[in-house]
């Protein structure tokens, strides 16, 4: 009865450690004539690319190297304002429209926006800049000035940051009140002016 009952707890303690074992897939070390194939590399950046830059395939400048626009947003100051922080770092980019100016970017308000139900604000590659009343609304005049300038990065070609360590920058995906720009961002930034626009 006793060499029963230790056979059994034997065989129990092996199957618990051949189940801690199995999720970790161990294998077995053997020989083998194939050589183990080396990870791909990532493909190189062009020249100047800045390190750790985040750039979407699209932007809104025109081929004169500005940004025109015109707003029907009553966010006017937060629009004015996030434009001031970009402008503050290069000038003469972003400029209002004007009769002798092609438009490059509207800004304008919905309650919410189709498509982008928890979105403050969404910039679309066609031009648009939507404000999303029901949020902005709740925000404060610094939160506003955010966003409208996390937007004007969008259309100048700078993409979202997600990762945890770029909460506090201005182009982080998630909403903050942040308005200044981090030394990525201006990097990224003059890349974008010198190499792509």
């Amino acid at each position: 009865m006793r060499k029963t009952v230790f056979i059994s707890k034997a065989i129990c303690v092996v199957l618990i450690i051949a189940l801690l074992l199995e999720p970790m897939n161990f294998k077995s070390v053997k020989a083998s004539s194939e050589p183990v194939p080396a990870p791909t590399p990532a493909p190189p950046q062009p020249a100047g690319y800045p390190d750790g830059a985040k750039i979407m395939n699209w932007d809104l400048v025109d081929s004169g190297k500005h940004l025109d626009w015109s707003s029907s947003s009553k966010y006017s100051t937060a629009i004015n304002n996030g434009i001031s922080i970009w402008e503050g770092y290069k000038k003469g980019v972003i400029r209002k429209d004007g009769l002798f100016k092609v438009r490059d970017v509207l800004f304008s308000d919905m309650l919410i926006i189709p498509g982008y139900p928890d979105a403050a604000a969404v910039t679309y590659p066609d031009g648009r800049i939507m404000f999303a009343t029901y949020y902005m609304e709740q925000y404060i005049p610094q939160t506003q000035t955010h966003i409208a300038a996390h937007e004007i990065g969008h259309a100048l070609g700078l993409d979202d940051r997600g990762e945890d360590m770029h909460r506090y920058h201005m182009m982080y995906y998630k909403v903050n009140f942040i308005v200044t720009l981090c030394n990525l961002e201006k990097k990224t930034y003059d890349y974008l002016y010198d190499n792509v626009y």
